[in-house]
C-alpha cells in the first residue's frame, strides 16, 4: 500500500470527524500529509506487515499530526466561542445516540416519551452548556480531539439515561427543549382525555386546544413554583398530568355549555358554534428561542405554532407588527382568552355594559368565531413570513 495515500485517508477522516477544516486548522489534506512526512521521517516506515503494528503506527501518525496542528493552542483560543460549544454538543450527541441504540434496560421513555421523541436520551443545548462549564477547567490538557471526546463521553456515561429526577431538574431550570417534549406529552394526554369526555363533536377541537394550552400552563406553573408532589416514578408523573388534563377538560366543557347560543337564532351563522381550527394549529404559551426563524420547518405544524406563539407572546418585532396589522382587535381578544385566561363571557362584560343576556350570548358566539378565524389567519400570515426569510 502507498503510505502517503494512507496518511491522506487518515487526515481526511480526522477532518470529517472533528471539523478541522471548518475551524481553519488546515486548508489542504495533501499538503498536510506531505508536511507530516517531511518532518517526521519515521512516519514513512512501512507499517502494513501486521494489524497490531499498523495500529501503533496509525496512533503515532495521528498524535504527531495534532502536535503539528497545535491543537492544544487551538483549544485555548477557541474554548469560549459559541461555534466550539456547538462542536462539543455534536460530540456528545454522537455518544448519546450510540448509548440509546445499545440501551436495553427500561427508562422513563417507556411511559413519558411521545412518538419519535426521547426524554431519557435528550441532550439539550442548555444541558450541553452545563457540561461545557465542567469541562473548561481541564480542556487545555487535551492534546487532540480524542482526549476531548473522551471527556465528553465521560459526562454522557455518567448522566444518561435521564431519570425522572434529572428531568424535573431540567424543567425547573426552564430548559425549553425538555419543556417542548412535555408539551407534546400533555397534548397527547389532552386529546385522549377530551375524546373520552365528549359525547358529541360540538366544540371538540376547541376543547382539545383549550385543554392542552391550559393544562400546559398550569403544569408549568406548578413545576416552576415547586408546587408538585414527590413522584414515586414516571407512571405517577404521567397520572398527575392526566388528572390536570381531566380537570381542565371539565372546566372547558362547562364554559362551553354556559356560553351556548340556540342554533335556532336566525341571526347567527350555523358554523359559529363549530369551534376549532381546520388546520390543527395550536396555541401553547412558551418562551422559545426564535433567533433562528429561518430554520423553522414550514411543513411542521408544531414548529410553526411554537414559533408563532413566541412572537405573539413577546411581541417580537418586526414580525409582530406584520402579523397583527389590520386585525389588532381580534388578536387582542385571542390573547385575552389564551394568555390572560379570560372566558368569552368575561371579555364581553369587560367591553360592554347594560346589554341583555341574549345579546351577551350573541357577542360571545361572535368572539368565539373571531378567535377561530384569527388563529387561522395568524398562522397563514406567519407561514408567509417564514417563507420570505
Amino acid at each position: 500500500m502507498n503510505i502517503r495515500k494512507t496518511i491522506i485517508e487518515i487526515i481526511q477522516k480526522e477532518c470529517e470527524l472533528y471539523r478541522l477544516k471548518e475551524f481553519g486548522l488546515l486548508t489542504s489534506v495533501e499538503e498536510e500529509a506531505d508536511r507530516l512526512l517531511s518532518l517526521h521521517p519515521e512516519v514513512g516506515v512501512e507499517p502494513f506487515s501486521d494489524l497490531e503494528r499498523f495500529k501503533v503506527w496509525r496512533k503515532s501518525v495521528i498524535s504527531f499530526f495534532y502536535s503539528l496542528l497545535g491543537y492544544t493552542g487551538f483549544l485555548k483560543a477557541n474554548k469560549h466561542k459559541e461555534v466550539f460549544s456547538r462542536f462539543l454538543l455534536s460530540l456528545r450527541k454522537r455518544q448519546v445516540k450510540r448509548m440509546q441504540e445499545h440501551w436495553t434496560e427500561e427508562t422513563i421513555d417507556s411511559v413519558l416519551s411521545v412518538s419519535t421523541h426521547t426524554l431519557a436520551f435528550k441532550l439539550s443545548v442548555m444541558l450541553s452548556e452545563e457540561a461545557d462549564r465542567l469541562l473548561l477547567p481541564f480542556i487545555d490538557s487535551c492534546p487532540s480531539p480524542y482526549e476531548l471526546e473522551e471527556r465528553c463521553h465521560s459526562f454522557c456515561r455518567n448522566y444518561f439515561p435521564i431519570d425522572l429526577e434529572k428531568l424535573l431538574l431540567s424543567l425547573r431550570k426552564n430548559d425549553e427543549e425538555f419543556w417542548n417534549d412535555i408539551y407534546l406529552l400533555i397534548k397527547q394526554i389532552a386529546v385522549r382525555v377530551t375524546s373520552y369526555s365528549l359525547l358529541t363533536i360540538q366544540y371538540k377541537e376547541e376543547t382539545e386546544q383549550d385543554t392542552w394550552s391550559e393544562s400546559s400552563l398550569l403544569f408549568r406553573e406548578k413545576v416552576m413554583s415547586e408546587a408538585i408532589p414527590v413522584f414515586a416514578g414516571a407512571a405517577h408523573f404521567y397520572n398527575y398530568i392526566v388528572r390536570i388534563c381531566q380537570n381542565k377538560c371539565h372546566e372547558v366543557m362547562r364554559r362551553n355549555r354556559q356560553s351556548e347560543v340556540s342554533m335556532a337564532d336566525p341571526e347567527l351563522e350555523p358554523d359559529i358554534l363549530s369551534g376549532g381550527i381546520t388546520d390543527n394549529s395550536e396555541i401553547v404559551m412558551q418562551n422559545v428561542d426564535i433567533c433562528w426563524l429561518s430554520d423553522i420547518d414550514v411543513t411542521c405544524d408544531y414548529e410553526v405554532s411554537t414559533a408563532l406563539t413566541a412572537v405573539l407572546w413577546d411581541k417580537t418585532e418586526p414580525w409582530y407588527t406584520r402579523l397583527v396589522q389590520g386585525i389588532e382587535d381580534k388578536v387582542a381578544t385571542l390573547l385575552q382568552h389564551y394568555v390572560e385566561g379570560m372566558s368569552y363571557e368575561q371579555i364581553v362584560l369587560l367591553c360592554t355594559s347594560g346589554i341583555s343576556k341574549e345579546e351577551q350570548k350573541r357577542m360571545q358566539a361572535r368572539l368565539r368565531q373571531d378567535v377561530v378565524r384569527v388563529r387561522k389567519e395568524l398562522k397563514e400570515r406567519f407561514v408567509r413570513i417564514l417563507m420570505d426569510l
